[in-house]
């Protein structure tokens, strides 16, 4: 174990994980050139382990067969496969069987839940091998608890989301997590155990995978970056998707900062709330430990709940006065730091030799709370899934418009969109029509943002040098095509937004003069077939099309990709390439995806 010391591990393991989180042929080059450069060994090394990851996770879709029936919805089961979990829209099983299960459908980015470690299947063959009966006396212990008290457990234990506001407060299952390692710290073996106890019981959960590789490397005789090296590459062959997990990054790059020189100085984990949470959390980052603690006795009272039922009233009572207590301590300074200012604010402090921790983080803050984090005006299409939401947002902020919010169950992915860009105050919240899609988060957004204008009848709006042009199509006898359609103009750009209206009323925006040669046409109704016509858009000739959906009810129809096709319009799905942001600067203008970078327009 000695020469792992000397073939830089470490670099390599993170050249690795480079080339996977972004799979670019320039980058595998430039990884080799350095590692020939650094060490001539390092590069057989690289290419070994680079093959076998990527071999494990070519053959590592299904060598899984065997499963837990977790849970049971509608339409679909989960079933607990311990390295992942498999999404099977079956529902002849009941929660606790035991099943052999072969999946022929494969792998890939868009039909994984990377929170939650779940595999999507279209096509199986199921067959029951037995029952797993304490699984299944669990689930119905949960299930038995009264309404609010069994989403509270669900969220403190099994981490499931829920739409309560209330319950999001107390945060994420971390929970069971921190006890683990305050027992590691003891008793390894014992952190072990409980792991498999947890595992037989509620299922395996994502964050277990960092014991298991902390209990694989801890006897090696070598470097603290060295295990974290080959914890690394552990989880690498387990699944390379965990490396999307927020709950393996935040331990990762904890586990990081603890071993290197800056470990004392809080400046750097403001700097990890800001880039993964959009936001810095003062008392998170202050009193960690404590919280940690508040937690771990969270996990433990939803236990005692779980077991002894009739303790549902004592429970909600301090349950939800942590709750709240949380909901106080957890304000924050919203906004993700930008990357060319934080390296500028880096070199500063080193040239200036500025070494107070407090000193930083005050003056983070003020980047944060200030425009020059975001300075550039643009127009975000945001991923909420199977809706629409859209933010047009200023220079140095000067305004901020929301067309459409999406449904409840996506607004942590419109919350954190609005804090990723540092925004408290909407100026306009623009409601195209009343479908939940559309319209879901407005009393959500009026908890977590000052909104001055809510509009729900079609108005003209100025935006300050730009302009939201209403269009007037009349009305109709359905919800949809009475969609409030406007279009912006902004630094010489059209931008068509429609609502959900038909291809019969979207011949009436022909009516307007200035829709013809749109750049940016807003596809309607998610793609649908009765939308967006070949005439349609053959007349506007857009240079782009958004379709915001989450591939639900066949969306995007392929009468409209094709029609989009026909007249080469570059489009982009929000299902595949997460939110896209055009912006605007003097110099050029661009594209950035989620998924996929920059495209310069």
């Amino acid at each position: 174990m000695k020469s792992l010391k000397n073939i830089s591990l470490f670099k390599i393991t993170l050249l690795i994980v480079l080339n996977i989180v972004i799979p670019n042929k320039l980058l595998l080059i430039v990884s080799i050139a350095y590692l020939i450069f650094d060490n001539y060994n390092n590069v057989i090394i690289f290419f070994i382990l680079f093959i076998l990851i990527t071999l494990v996770n070519l053959i590592n879709v299904d060598y899984i067969k065997y499963g837990i029936v977790e849970s049971k919805q509608d339409k679909y089961i989960i079933v607990d496969k311990i390295l992942y979990k498999t999404k099977v829209f079956d529902t002849n099983f009941e929660i606790g069987d035991v099943i052999k299960l072969d999946a022929d459908s494969s792998l890939s980015t868009n039909d994984y839940d990377l929170k939650h470690n779940i595999k999507f299947t279209y096509n199986s063959t199921i067959n029951k091998i037995s029952e797993f009966k304490l699984r299944k006396l669990i689930s119905n212990q949960i299930d038995n608890l009264d309404s609010k008290t069994k989403a509270y457990v669900k969220r403190v234990v099994l981490n499931e989301y829920s739409n309560n506001e209330e319950i999001e407060d107390i945060g994420y299952g971390f929970s069971f997590y921190y006890l683990l390692l305050l027992i590691k710290k003891k008793n390894k073996k014992l952190s072990c155990a409980l792991s498999i106890i947890y595992i037989l019981l509620f299922g395996f959960d994502v964050k277990l995978y960092l014991i298991i590789s902390d209990l694989i490397v801890t006897k090696l005789n070598i470097s603290r970056i060295d295990r974290l090296s080959i914890k690394i590459l552990v989880i690498l062959l387990i699944n390379k998707y965990l490396l999307f997990n927020y709950s393996i990054i935040i331990s990762l790059l904890l586990s990081l900062y603890f071993m290197s020189k800056y470990k004392n100085d809080k400046f750097y984990i403001a700097i990890i709330q800001s880039l993964l949470f959009n936001q810095i959390q003062l008392f998170t980052l202050f009193f960690y430990q404590y919280l940690m603690i508040l937690r771990i006795f969270m996990f433990i009272i939803s236990l005692i709940v779980i077991i002894i039922p009739g303790l549902s009233s004592f429970y909600l009572m301090i349950i939800e006065c942590i709750a709240d207590i949380l909901k106080v301590i957890n304000f924050g300074v919203r906004g993700r730091i930008n990357l060319i200012l934080l390296i500028i604010l880096i070199i500063l402090f080193k040239r200036f030799k500025i070494t107070n921790q407090f000193i930083k983080i005050i003056i983070l803050f003020m980047i944060l709370l200030t425009p020059i984090n975001n300075p550039l005006k643009h127009v975000t299409f945001i991923n909420v899934g199977q809706g629409d939401s859209s933010l047009i947002k200023g220079n140095l902020n000067s305004y901020n418009v929301l067309i459409d919010t999406g449904s409840t169950y996506k607004y942590s992915k419109l919350k954190k969109e609005l804090f990723k860009q540092g925004i408290y105050k909407l100026d306009y919240l623009i409601i195209s029509h009343d479908d939940l899609d559309h319209s879901g988060n407005i009393n959500n957004l009026y908890k977590d943002f000052k909104v001055n204008n809510l509009i729900t009848v079609g108005k003209d709006i100025d935006l300050k040098g730009d302009n939201l042009e209403y269009l007037y199509l009349g009305r109709n006898d359905n919800d949809n095509d009475n969609s409030l359609v406007y279009l912006l103009n902004i630094d010489e750009y059209k931008f068509l937004f429609t609502g959900d209206i038909s291809s019969k009323v979207e011949n009436r925006i022909l009516n307007y003069d200035e829709v013809y040669d749109i750049d940016v046409l807003k596809v309607s109704h998610h793609g649908s077939k009765t939308a967006s016509s070949n005439y349609f858009i053959g007349a506007i000739n857009p240079k782009f099309s958004i379709i915001s959906t989450s591939g639900a009810y066949n969306h995007p129809s392929k009468e409209v990709i094709d029609a989009l096709n026909s007249y080469y319009v570059k489009t982009y799905i929000t299902k595949e390439v997460g939110s896209i942001t055009f912006y605007f600067t003097n110099l050029i203008d661009f594209i950035k995806t989620e998924i996929g970078g920059f495209v310069i327009i």
